[in-house]
């Protein structure tokens, strides 16, 4: 077992990569019987964990425990506050997870409006083809609610006359 304490010769630096921290933050407090005793650092690293300066380069076994930590991290539904992969976007539309989907975006998801056109089409849906909300609703996606525009120019166009007459 390694001893690292104030007087024992090993720099707190040396700790502080030891259990994977900075060694800066490493302190002590003064005892009792006024001898230097180290801060209990289970409790003092939650509060004062540093990361690690620029090129500092991690051995093969901490890269392998942090890959270990990562890995062990309840993703997906395994995470208490899976959704089933749905989730609303800011604008009020429903995103589904499908990564696999060719038109998901960089984390994976897709308007949900587009996947129950594309299933009621029987085909992907290109870039330029808009799905329109005939009752204004963004989260009611009944295939009878949606309407497939050709191009925004369109989709548009439709906005137009329904607002004039």
């Amino acid at each position: 077992m390694l001893s690292f304490t104030k007087n024992s010769g090993k720099p707190t630096r040396q700790f502080g990569i030891f259990i994977g921290i900075w060694g800066g933050v490493i302190a002590y407090r003064e005892g009792a019987n006024g001898m230097s005793k180290p801060v209990n650092h289970s409790a003092f690293i939650l509060r004062c964990k540093m990361p690690m300066p620029k090129g500092f380069k991690h051995s093969e076994e901490t890269k392998n425990k942090i890959s270990e930590t990562i890995a062990k991290k309840r993703k997906g539904n395994l995470n208490p506050n899976y959704k089933g992969g749905e989730k609303l976007s800011k604008d009020g539309y429903i995103y589904i997870l499908k990564p696999e989907h060719p038109h998901a975006g960089n984390r994976g998801y897709i308007f949900k409006h587009r996947l129950i056109m594309e299933k009621k089409l029987g085909r992907y849906l290109t870039e330029q083809e808009i799905v329109h909300h005939n009752n204004g609703d963004k989260t009611d996606n009944r295939p009878e609610n949606l309407v497939l525009f050709p191009n925004n120019s369109e989709h548009t166009t439709f906005h137009h006359r329904t607002k004039k007459g």
